[in-house]
């Protein structure tokens, strides 16, 4: 990364950083599922700021995963099931409240750790359907055969605010 003079890089998310309160440190040697539905997902294509008069709320999308990046001596012909599971869980959406703090480099954002606003949406995080579609017969799955309720969220290629202040995300 080429940082123009009198501009500063910095990260403000990473893979693995924790999102949700009381979520673990990353360990990129021995990832978990179960931590890292807790932390930053993997990679990203689409980020959406919501401003609130005490910082912001940064929404992340997480599209896909590079196995072969994320765990040593990864083969895919003898990937482990904890390993898709980690996979699985790396990808959705982080949603973090930011604050604005003085350094002696000038302003930097930077994630409030304990934010009740924190949150992360997963592979197996459970949406409830509501308005006219919920229990349509359409809307049934084997997951949850009352058309309320859908797990996960995969693969979201791409984002976007509506004029109505909410997020969307999908493939």
């Amino acid at each position: 990364i080429t940082v123009p003079d009198g501009y500063t890089a910095y990260s403000v998310l990473r893979w693995g950083d924790p999102v949700e309160p009381g979520a673990p440190a990353f360990n990129p040697n021995a990832l978990t599922s179960e931590a890292q539905r807790q932390q930053a997902g993997y990679n990203c294509d689409f980020l959406g700021w919501f401003d609130l008069p005490f910082g912001g709320i940064l929404t992340v999308n997480h599209e896909y995963t590079n196995p072969e990046l994320m765990f040593p001596n990864y083969s895919a012909a003898s990937a482990t099931a904890e390993q898709n599971a980690v996979e699985q869980a790396a990808h959705g959406l982080s949603i973090v409240q930011l604050r604005s703090i003085r350094t002696a480099q000038g302003l930097r954002w930077e994630v409030v750790p304990s934010s009740k606003l924190n949150r992360r949406l997963h592979s197996e995080t459970e949406f409830l359907i509501t308005g006219p579609a919920a229990g349509h017969p359409l809307m049934r799955t084997s997951y949850d055969g009352s058309g309320t309720v859908v797990r996960g969220t995969l693969n979201n290629c791409g984002g976007g605010i509506t004029p109505w202040g909410t997020l969307l995300t999908a493939e």
